[in-house]
């Protein structure tokens, strides 16, 4: 397993979690590209809570985009299967507490949710576009 760090301090604690680590920004296309080289599947968990935290538009510059360049750097490299893991805050408050199923649609209550619900559009138009295996 190979794993992105944006420091090498950050990673210390998780020493012995991953085989080999790479230092960059999650949205850094040299850092990304090291990432993906050669692997078998990307999982992808990495948040920037500050951009969130800074706006809308911070985070669409720095969270969304920047997972969607992730996504087109594993299809380029030949990645073929990308995990994404997204939030029941893709939902908002659609189910009213009922469980999910797969017809529900979502209806974000917030910037999260809609920056998650616009990853999860994005893997499904990858799926059909390009025959990539993509999960959230």
């Amino acid at each position: 397993m190979r794993a992105l760090s944006r420091r090498k301090e950050h990673a210390a604690p998780l020493e012995g979690l991953a085989e080999e680590w790479c230092f960059g920004d999650q949205y850094d296309p040299d850092a990304q590209a090291r990432l993906v080289a050669t692997v078998g599947a990307v999982i992808h968990v990495a948040m920037d809570w500050k951009a969130l935290n800074d706006g809308p538009r911070a985070n669409l510059e720095r969270n969304l985009a920047g997972t969607l360049q992730l996504l087109e750097t594993a299809r380029e490299a030949g990645v073929p299967q990308f995990f994404f893991v997204s939030s029941l805050d893709v939902y908002g408050n659609a189910t009213g507490g009922r469980r999910l199923s797969e017809i529900d649609l979502p209806l974000p209550g917030s910037i999260y949710g809609a920056f998650k619900a616009a990853v999860e559009m994005h893997l499904c138009g990858y799926r059909a576009a390009f025959g990539m295996n993509t999960t959230s």
